[in-house]
């Protein structure tokens, strides 16, 4: 299925900012060719894997939020 083809549910992509493996600018290209909702969030001052503060908690929330129905 191509991207653009995709309505099946709304998509969050958090993305950690200071992640050097894999640069948003990696990711976006994909992610803007989504038909469906979508929200993107930036976790700041986060590497690779968000396991500190404050990506762990911009994680946390931006989860939260879209479960809620927010995407």
């Amino acid at each position: 299925m191509e991207p653009e083809d995709f309505t099946a549910c709304p998509v969050l992509m958090a993305h950690p900012a200071a992640d050097r493996w894999t640069p948003v600018r990696l990711s976006l290209p994909f992610f803007e060719r989504l038909a469906s909702p979508k929200r993107l969030v930036m976790l700041e001052k986060c590497g690779h894997l968000p396991v500190e503060d404050p990506g762990l908690t911009q994680l946390a929330d931006a989860l939260r939020e879209f479960q809620s129905g927010n995407p």
